[in-house]
């Protein structure tokens, strides 16, 4: 059976770190959003090198870039978006993006759905 292609928005944050280790436990190709802002903190980086030798595969990119996130998203089947609900509208453009690709699933941990058009 083939695996699902995974993009994690968030792998450096509590949860989608976890996500992003989970997703590569169970073999998905597992891509990780990275802003260039998280190379600089520390903590960020470590578990960005964790990640990386784990096998998860950087792409560098924000929310607020379209084109990376249409670049990202192109790449995958599924999108786990794991950033705090406090920021659930920064999502807007990846909304948007992941609409025009045609057929996604999303994860967002306290919103799933299909974005199948």
């Amino acid at each position: 059976m083939e695996k699902s292609k995974v993009l994690i928005i968030g792998a450096t944050g509590r949860l989608g770190y976890h996500l992003a280790q989970f997703s590569l436990q169970f073999g998905h190709p597992t891509y990780i959003l990275i802003r260039d802002s998280s190379l600089n903190d520390p903590n960020k980086a470590q578990k960005l090198d964790f990640l990386s030798t784990a096998g998860a595969i950087p792409l560098k990119g924000s929310l607020e870039d379209e084109n990376s996130l249409t670049e990202a998203v192109k790449q995958v089947d599924v999108v786990i978006c794991s950033i705090p609900s406090k920021q659930a509208l920064d999502q807007k453009l990846l909304l948007k993006v992941i609409k025009e690709s045609g057929c996604i699933k999303v994860s967002n941990p306290s919103i799933h759905f299909g974005y199948c058009l």
